[in-house]
């Protein structure tokens, strides 16, 4: 495809900017990404010009496969950006069964011109021939589509003539010349095609190396300083997270004596940051040691941390730290570079080669949900966002130039590839691969430890007089939110790569009937008679509450007012109730009563002290107070102080009420999970049940069980992840 030397191209009141690679729009930035700008590049340096998907596929993502959805996607964010319009956007036209065509008159500005339209003659003829030979070409495809009756051509034909006449003219005097650069052109041309197909003949695709074999999930993995022995952390067979080395020229691995700990980072010097007693799930966090490679006790340094990084020279670390629920990214430790209050939080941080910059992820939401982008801070706290939000963004290492962050993201389903990113904002592909790909670590020398993981969101059930749990899960991310009063139903939203990029919510009989999906959006709860679900669409702004029907109806949408609502609620006994946590602007979170006839709502609990569960009268709400993390207790939604209940610990999560309205079902989180039944009234605490999957390898994380009042049926979430550890090389 021609190549123009022009730096700047204009139309209307865009401006497209080759060098700096942006758009324009009266002055002001459109924010596109890399591939975006690239296909509108294309585009207009080829207007008036039909161009094909094929084309098109092969100039923007030359040496990589990719589907044609990936295109189109590219030409639907493009036409939103230049005004909308879909198909009818003025700028950007689907040609049926061809391709694309660029159809409005352009400018090319040379390079270092400024000016929209140019300084002096020549760049006004460039101008004039240039919308000369769009408008001929167009005019010629049009009219073979669409014939032209004899008035039209009569109007048309004085302007066509004269534009006809400009272009013999400019032809004519350049005919010598264009023969000889044809000659020129096509010598250059073989010689370059011949250079640029061995080019492609001789580039390889990265070469993916199995380094782990065993059953389970590989946490983490670093190289040492040699580059050629790895350190991983692992959890095989269901056992907890320990330390393992290997090189790559053996499949076997060696224990290094230190179990349930998950190594973080290795300096140059050759001393471990690694995480003592952690709880590896959705977001990893436990106790900051620091110890030598070759062996010793380690030495604890702090609390509370989920990642840290060491500097260049080895002696300070950074770390992902979290302070009465705030996410802070701190370098050196105590020093705050960045903070993200709740739902966000922050992973993966990467001290730069030179010490003077620190990378990082930025989730948006909440810490089970890995949405976000890849951004930088400076040492004086300047934070910049440099790439798109992502579906699913983990895995962070600077390039071993120093010039590039490598990461492994997802911009559509969860199928998360390799990519870099420059410190302009600038990405491309380096890998994919069936799957996920998690980044661990990159060499000097540019290999990379990656695992390629299966991850799974699944549920389990006891249905109403069965005598075993059955697998319930639909898609690959069925997340259990209610079962309704009888046992015969589940709500649940899909959330991996089958429930697509914002969530599915669906319905479904205890008895294995197909699912049946509800809309858009993470479930929250079952109305006591089953005809309503609740549902939270995080993914708006501000995230909405919307009400489903399981049956015939149409959605209904909750106005929020000045509280912003958690994925966490419960219906009153009457069904035109509901019992939301949220807070207000600047303010804690506290318990709401949300009046569906009116939609207005009321707080019912102090700031800080929050609960999910009603009791049988709807006269009072199961609430704990999050600062002194004293156990639950009974909060009169009418004013007055809580009651105690006797039996019931810190660190239970209350499921709800039994069927006699007075005991209580709870339970403690773990692997597996176990549930009691406790009666306030006498303090008696009794063991009903432990839940978990017969299979403990690869989970993660079980939900506490949702059970009916009359204890007959009973459903929970597990989450399995399983992984394998690769070297990959050739990455460019």
């Amino acid at each position: 495809m021609e190549e123009r030397k022009h730096s700047a191209y204009v139309f209307d009141s865009y401006r497209v900017d080759a060098e700096e690679r942006q758009l324009l729009r009266g002055g002001e930035h459109v924010h596109l990404t890399p591939k975006e700008f690239e296909t509108l590049l294309v585009l207009v340096r080829n207007c008036g010009r039909v161009l094909t998907k094929d084309e098109l596929l092969k100039e923007i993502w030359p040496d990589t496969f990719v589907e044609e959805a990936n295109l189109a996607n590219n030409i639907s964010v493009l036409r939103e950006a230049l005004g909308g319009g879909g198909k009818d956007n003025p700028y950007i036209r689907t040609v049926a069964r061809r391709g694309y065509r660029f159809v409005a008159p352009v400018s090319e500005l040379p390079a270092g011109d400024d000016a929209v339209g140019g300084n002096g003659a020549g760049a006004a003829e460039t101008l004039i021939e240039k919308h000369t030979l769009t408008s001929v070409v167009i005019e010629q495809e049009e009219q073979e589509a669409e014939p032209v009756g004899a008035e039209t051509a009569r109007l048309l034909l004085p302007a066509a003539k004269t534009r006809r006449a400009r272009l013999i003219e400019v032809l004519r005097k350049r005919r010598v010349l264009v023969a000889l650069a044809a000659v020129a052109a096509l010598l250059i041309g073989v010689g370059g095609g011949l250079l640029w197909g061995r080019r492609l003949w001789l580039k390889s695709p990265p070469a993916f190396q199995q380094l782990t074999f065993r059953r389970g999930l590989v946490a983490s993995a670093r190289f040492t300083p040699d580059a050629q022995t790895i350190i991983y952390s692992a959890l095989w067979e269901g056992r907890p997270s320990a330390l393992f080395t290997t090189r790559p020229e053996s499949p076997e691995s060696r224990a290094l004596g230190l179990d349930d700990a998950l190594l973080l980072s290795i300096s140059r010097q050759g001393e471990m940051a690694v995480l003592l007693k952690a709880q590896v799930s959705f977001s990893t966090s436990g106790t900051l040691a620091r110890m030598p490679l070759e062996g010793g006790a380690p030495r604890e340094v702090l609390q509370n941390v989920s990642d840290a990084d060491w500097s260049p020279d080895g002696r300070e670390l950074a770390v992902v730290h979290w302070v009465e629920g705030v996410c802070r990214l701190e370098y050196p430790i105590g020093h705050v570079l960045y903070s993200l209050g709740a739902p966000g939080w922050l992973s993966h941080v990467r001290v730069s080669p030179r010490g003077d910059q620190v990378a990082f992820l930025e989730h948006p939401v909440e810490r089970f949900d890995d949405r976000g982008a890849v951004a930088l801070v400076d040492l004086g706290g300047r934070k910049q966002t440099l790439s798109r939000t992502y579906v699913s963004v983990n895995g962070l290492n600077w390039s071993p130039g120093g010039d590039e962050l490598w990461y492994t993201a997802a911009g559509g389903d969860l199928g998360n590839s390799l990519y870099a990113i420059d410190l302009g904002g600038r990405e491309r592909e380096l890998a994919s691969a069936a799957g996920r790909l998690s980044l661990y670590d990159v060499s000097r020398d540019g290999r990379a430890l990656v695992a390629r993981e299966d991850g799974r969101i699944g549920m389990i059930a006891r249905a109403p007089g069965a005598d075993v749990e059955r697998e319930m899960s639909w898609l690959d991310g069925s997340f259990l939110r209610a079962v309704s009063a009888d046992g015969g139903m589940l709500l649940f939203d899909e959330e991996n790569s089958g429930g697509g990029a914002d969530a599915e919510v669906y319905i479904r009989q205890t008895d294995g009937s197909p699912a049946v999906r509800l809309g858009d959006g993470h479930a929250l709860a079952l109305s006591p008679d089953g005809r309503w679900a609740l549902a939270r669409q995080r993914f708006t702004t501000p995230p909405r509450l919307v009400l489903f029907p399981t049956g015939a109806g149409e959605a209904r949408q909750l106005p929020g007012g000045a509280v912003t609502y958690s994925e966490s609620a419960a219906w009153f006994p009457d069904a035109q109730r509901l019992l939301l946590i949220g807070h207000e602007p600047e303010r804690t979170a506290r318990c709401y009563l949300y009046d569906l006839a009116t939609n207005q709502a009321r707080p019912v609990t102090p700031e800080g002290v929050v609960g999910h569960v009603v009791s049988p009268d709807g006269k009072f709400v199961v609430a704990a107070d999050r600062e002194d993390k004293a156990p639950p207790a009974l909060y009169p939604l009418d004013g007055g102080e809580p009651q105690a209940l006797r039996g019931v610990e810190s660190g239970d999560f209350v499921i709800g009420f039994g069927d006699d309205g007075r005991s209580l079902y709870v339970a403690q989180t773990g692997i597996p999970a176990r549930v009691y039944r406790v009666e306030p009234a006498t303090g008696r605490r009794e063991l009903w049940r432990e839940v978990s999957p017969a299979d403990t390898t690869g989970l993660l994380f079980l939900t506490p069980p949702r059970v009916t009042p009359d204890g007959r049926a009973y459903a929970y979430t597990y989450f399995r992840l399983l992984s394998d550890l690769y070297l990959v090389d050739g990455l460019k």
